[in-house]
């Protein structure tokens, strides 16, 4: 009977844990992955009218200023972006000298990575680190 007991109360506590991770699951995509399927332009939109609460003719004005800050925005991103891989690129050359054949093989692992993790983007959780090094 006692035996029972204990069965019952952990079942019961294992589905309580279940409900509550299933409906924080839920939860978090209704209210969160919603907002993150937007352009990245009108999160900032939508983030900076809800700071500022301007009034309806203000926010037409608010909208037009920010759509064209998040054009010349995009065009540094992509310019800055570009500016950093060529950099990245230059760094097995000038570490050359300072290592040696296999740790420059490892640089040039990683910076394929690197390279290749960028060109898939990111979505979800991102993979363990590698183990240490032996």
């Amino acid at each position: 009977m006692r035996g029972k007991t204990i069965l019952i109360i952990v079942f019961i506590f294992l589905m309580g844990a279940i409900t509550g991770w299933l409906s924080s699951r839920m939860a978090a995509q209704y209210f969160f992955e919603k907002e993150t399927r937007k352009p990245l332009k009108e999160r900032f939109e939508n983030h900076i009218i809800r700071a500022v609460q301007p009034s309806p003719e203000q926010e037409e004005k608010i909208k037009i200023i920010i759509d064209e800050f998040g054009d010349k925005h995009q065009e540094m991103r992509k310019r800055h972006r570009k500016e950093m891989m060529e950099s990245v690129e230059q760094l097995p050359s000038l570490l050359q000298n300072d290592l040696n054949a296999e740790q420059l093989e490892n640089l040039n692992k990683e910076l394929k990575r690197m390279k290749n993790r960028n060109k898939k983007g990111r979505k979800g959780r991102r993979p363990p680190p590698p183990p240490p090094p032996e």
